[in-house]
């Protein structure tokens, strides 16, 4: 099961910067995301002017920036003990989150990795 390891961590990494950092949606939250294409529908342009097409990233940029998001939001989330979980830090969460760190591309020179695996230990 090692490469379905490799593919689900970083959508956890990516799925907890979802929920963790309200700036990712804006400060409204989920609600105004769906809600955003059909203001933006509203208040489209008239058709007399142009319109300019922009080119998405490529995949592998946008799958490094959701990392990254992941990354700094798992930091920021740590407990001072190292754990991650409410209210008290729990071993399986904080083991779940220190591989998503460790798959994501951190090392265990890292200090917060340094500190969840103690907190596991």
């Amino acid at each position: 099961m090692p490469g379905k390891t490799r593919i689900f961590v970083p959508v956890i990494a990516a799925w907890m910067a979802f929920l963790l950092i309200p700036s990712y949606l804006g400060a409204a939250g989920p609600e105004a995301a769906s809600a955003a294409p059909a203001a933006q529908a509203a208040a489209a342009p008239a058709a007399t002017e142009p319109v300019v097409v922009v080119e998405a990233k490529p995949l592998d940029a946008r799958r490094q920036s959701a990392m990254a998001r992941g990354v700094a939001a798992l930091l920021k989330e740590q407990a001072a003990d190292g754990s991650w979980g409410v209210p008290q830090g729990s071993v399986g969460v904080t083991a779940l989150c220190t591989e998503a760190l460790l798959e994501a591309g951190e090392t265990i020179q890292n200090p917060a990795a340094r500190r969840a695996v103690c907190f596991i230990l």
